[in-house]
């Protein structure tokens, strides 16, 4: 299920990556290509979400997303592969087939686990490791002016910040995305509370009920699913 053959790049200088796992998570797309994949090289050269291309006219537009949103923790767990909360090292605006088959601007984060809360029997994942998220809207340079696609309620990520994510591995795109986009994601702050930007009843309870809390229900809801699927009858 996850491949790790070579994605097709283009506008990206594959020399200059280094130190980082995503030079070699390189791959194929469905004949879309991500316009920026080599995150490290980008944010390093200015390339990223911020630098000299700013200089250049923005046109801004706004996109609205409305995902399932789950309605307990348990299905939360259900409908992921993969709970983990990670630090985020670089990020860089590209173009995928996000949504289907059409492309859509998307940002490209490079990020670090810190912790595996929950993981599927069909996914890999190890504190320590990256892997690359990609997330809704985000700026893309098209030559004359820069393209800024704002997606409602989905807050950009910055270098530094640490998260608790649930995600889905899209094969399609070699790539994952949060299962329930900004309902499935929480920013861990300095004193150790979170917070979404999501509406939903998983989105406010997180907000609420803290860092550790959460921890522990969603521990709940890991443990509740795997008891359930170990005895269910053949």
């Amino acid at each position: 299920m996850f491949s790790d053959e070579p994605l097709e790049v283009r506008r990206v200088q594959w020399s200059s990556c280094r130190n980082s796992e995503v030079e070699m998570t390189r791959r194929r797309m469905l004949g879309v290509v991500l316009s920026v994949c080599c995150l490290s090289a980008a944010a390093a050269n200015g390339e990223g979400q911020r630098g000299p291309a700013l200089q250049k006219p923005v046109k801004v537009s706004r996109e609205y997303i409305s995902p399932k949103v789950p309605g307990t923790w348990t299905e939360l767990v259900a409908q992921s592969d993969l709970v983990v909360e990670f630090t985020v090292q670089a990020s860089a605006g590209g173009e995928a087939e996000y949504y289907g088959a059409f492309t859509s601007v998307v940002t490209a984060n490079t990020v670090t686990i810190t912790r595996v809360v929950y993981l599927a029997e069909s996914a890999r994942a190890e504190r320590g490791r990256q892997i690359l998220v990609l997330t809704p809207g985000g700026r893309v340079d098209r030559g004359e002016y820069i393209e800024h696609v704002i997606s409602e309620h989905s807050e950009p990520w910055s270098p530094g910040e640490s998260y608790l994510v649930a995600l889905k591995w899209e094969s399609r795109l070699g790539a994952w995305r949060p299962t329930a986009q900004y309902e499935s994601v929480f920013r861990i702050l300095p004193d150790d509370a979170l917070r979404s930007s999501g509406y939903g009843p998983i989105a406010r309870a997180g907000s609420r009920l803290g860092h550790a809390e959460t921890l522990s229900r969603v521990g709940e809801a890991v443990a509740y699913r795997t008891n359930a699927v170990s005895t269910t009858p053949p």
